[in-house]
């Protein structure tokens, strides 16, 4: 997903584990022209973007069976480089004190600079997060976990010009 001057949106979905009906609803919100999903429901945002004709990149959860898909990746989102994982390899959990977080933090923040990326994407822990640091952006685009007593959520990277707004 390159060029410079052009528009580009990317949807970011992760912890989608099964809910076709809210994916298919939100990829239909808006003209997307790519997807990254971060683990969790590969089967369904596989088939749906197949059936949009939207490319897909997708990294496998701890739910999902890794046959076709990487533990990690890069994409490049116009100018810029997103490194997308789906944390449980990482020890995340959303009831970790501060302190903790901040640790989990720093090592995502080391992650982009080995991987040259200015964003980073994560799932597992369900949470929306998004968090500027001193590297770029870190987010998690939450869940659409159909048990979940939260609000379903994803991202939406716009790239435009050389500048990248999550």
């Amino acid at each position: 997903m390159s060029g410079r001057g052009t528009r580009i949106l990317l949807a970011v979905f992760s912890d989608t584990h099964g809910n076709s009906a809210t994916l298919r609803a939100a990829l239909a919100s808006e003209r997307f022209d790519a997807v990254a999903h971060l683990g969790d429901g590969l089967p369904e945002i596989t088939a749906l973007t197949r059936e949009a004709g939207i490319p897909l990149h997708a990294v496998y959860g701890n739910e999902d069976v890794p046959a076709g898909h990487p533990e990690t990746m890069t994409v490049a989102i116009g100018a810029e480089t997103a490194f997308l994982l789906h944390g449980h390899r990482l020890d995340l959990n959303p009831y970790h004190g501060p302190d903790r977080w901040a640790l989990h933090i720093a090592s995502m923040e080391a992650l982009m600079a080995r991987h040259g990326a200015r964003l980073l994407f994560f799932g597992h822990t369900h949470i929306p997060l998004l968090k500027r640091v001193t590297r770029g952006i870190i987010c998690n685009p939450g869940s659409m976990f159909p048990g979940s007593q939260v609000p379903h959520t994803f991202a939406v990277v716009e790239s435009r010009g050389g500048a990248v707004a999550v």
